[in-house]
């Protein structure tokens, strides 16, 4: 079940990622832009619409609740989060049309929506089924057993987060095309300014905070005036990869940044503004690694506000064939039905990296134009 928090406060975020952290089939995404449009365009296409009350003002929250039938005919959910004080007033106001939770007490929220309350009984068989591939009609384990990650479904939620100006932290196995999301995400937010990568992975320990936050002259001995990658990444985006390869100790100094929006320079005391996107990305538990003190929660909170993952390709077999002939065709060469065929029945545990030496080795070793079946390679020993 696709869950859409639109809100501009950390404690709201946080307090509803906590609510469903540990319930499976709910997912969260949080917006923290205001914007109107944004919440009636997903009306038709959402679950459940979780909405901050002091995100909206009355004006906003009404056109949202009587926008042309739309909950109703969509089978939409609307929860009105809010402080006690103000419950019984903001009830009246929706008269029936959303239901208001107080946002002090949210651990029943996967309560609310997996087991049917009567306010919403009418709303609960969409629900199971969206929870439940099996039972969407006409679409049975064996005819679509992913249909959860959908080609159109997980890129239109993809979009709508890279429309809007919060950061993103991309999770999943390695070379299931985070890096490639990243950069998807900046072409579809129209951003101005550069796309900067880099892999953490790569930089020594003792270079991490000059490649961060930059130098100047004098700050240590050789060091010369430097811009880091947050100065460098303007108002563009800036993607790091492997974030939980960054040191504790200056885990602290990025929260601080990412929370104040400024940075210093190594040496330097001047602060400097950071209005770009980051995209984070990890194929490491960081949950688990934020129980093991090995990475700070207070970042791990910040950075997963708007969190997607990425799924591996053996649960989007479906973009196999497409993926399979683009690699060819870098290599000059295209594939025959029967090579797709084989192709699409391997399970990849190196997901697209490995189909794309797959595809790369079959096409270097083979002297034809169009490979064959029997001319795809899957071991890497002749």
């Amino acid at each position: 079940m696709e869950l859409y928090l639109f809100t501009q406060s950390a404690f709201v975020a946080r307090s509803c990622q906590l609510a469903v952290r540990n319930t499976g089939g709910l997912n969260l995404h949080v917006i923290h832009e205001k914007c109107l449009s944004t919440i009636l365009s997903l009306i038709p296409r959402v679950d459940v619409l979780l909405l901050d009350g002091d995100f909206l003002d009355r004006t906003d929250l009404e056109s949202v609740l009587s926008s042309a039938g739309g909950l109703q005919a969509h089978s939409c959910t609307v929860f009105l989060l809010t402080d006690a004080d103000s419950l019984d007033d903001r009830a009246k106001a929706c008269a029936g049309r959303a239901k208001c939770l107080d946002v002090f007490f949210l651990e029943n929220l996967p309560e609310i929506l997996g087991n049917g309350n009567p306010e919403y009984g009418k709303a609960r068989p969409r629900l199971e089924r969206l929870k439940n591939p099996a039972l969407i009609p006409g679409r049975g384990v064996a005819a679509d057993p992913v249909s959860r990650y959908r080609k159109e479904s997980f890129i239109e939620n993809v979009k709508t987060i890279a429309r809007t100006r919060a950061d993103v932290l991309l999770v999943g196995e390695s070379g299931a095309g985070k890096s490639w999301l990243a950069e998807k995400i900046y072409d579809w937010s129209g951003r101005q300014g550069n796309f900067l990568s880099e892999s953490l992975a790569n930089i020594p320990p003792n270079l991490f905070e000059s490649e961060l936050f930059g130098t100047v002259s004098g700050a240590y001995t050789d060091a010369v005036s430097k811009m880091g990658l947050l100065e460098a990444a303007g108002e563009g985006t800036l993607f790091l990869d492997e974030i939980g390869e960054l040191p504790l100790h200056l885990q602290s100094k990025l929260f601080s940044a990412l929370d104040r929006r400024t940075f210093r320079r190594v040496g330097s005391l001047k602060e400097l503004p950071f209005s770009g996107r980051i995209i984070f990305a990890t194929n490491m538990d960081l949950e688990e690694a934020v129980r093991e003190r090995r990475f700070r929660e207070e970042l791990w909170g910040r950075i997963s506000m708007v969190t997607v993952r990425v799924p591996p390709l053996r649960e989007r077999p479906g973009d196999i064939p497409a993926l399979a002939v683009r690699f060819a065709q870098d290599e000059g060469k295209s594939l025959s039905a029967s090579a797709l065929e084989k192709l699409s029945s391997y399970q990849y545990p190196g997901n697209i990296r490995e189909l794309k030496h797959v595809v790369y080795r079959s096409c270097l070793l083979s002297p034809n134009d169009t490979l064959g079946a029997d001319e795809i390679r899957f071991a890497r020993a002749l």
